[in-house]
């Protein structure tokens, strides 16, 4: 419900589902473009220093995920470490616009398009890849 105060006075109104869905994106543009102006000091600069899975290459997790199909170690860390960015990422995505843009794949779905998204375009990153899958799957409606 929306609540308008008029000299001392509250009024409740219903909030339409387009006003929902428009607060929302709005939310979204503003938390991104906030992202992008704190980040961008450090993507510009010679020493930058990025965190999170999504930054690596497809390339690198292709490799990864083999590691991981073999029980190798450095392949179960890229799995963890993926499924962490990837929770985060997904979660963060979908508070922000108010629907579920895995569109019931899940986290573990999720990871698995990613892995074969990448495996397709290997000169990609994992960001790229994710949010390539997301637009397929229509979470960015």
């Amino acid at each position: 419900q929306k609540i308008i105060r008029t000299h001392h006075k509250l009024i409740k109104r219903p909030i339409s589902h387009e006003q929902k869905k428009t607060a929302s994106f709005l939310l979204f543009w503003v938390l991104f473009n906030r992202l992008l102006l704190l980040a961008a000091p450090q993507v510009w600069s010679q020493n930058a220093s990025l965190y999170g899975y999504g930054v690596h290459s497809c390339d690198d997790l292709v490799a990864s995920a083999r590691q991981w199909e073999s029980n190798e170690e450095e392949g179960a860390l890229a799995h963890v470490q993926l499924r962490e960015w990837m929770s985060g990422f997904i979660s963060g995505l979908s508070l922000a616009l108010g629907s579920d843009v895995t569109r019931g794949a899940g986290i573990e779905g999720m990871m698995r398009q990613v892995v074969k998204q990448c495996t397709e375009h290997r000169q990609s990153d994992v960001f790229t890849a994710t949010m390539e899958l997301i637009k397929k799957r229509g979470g960015l409606e």
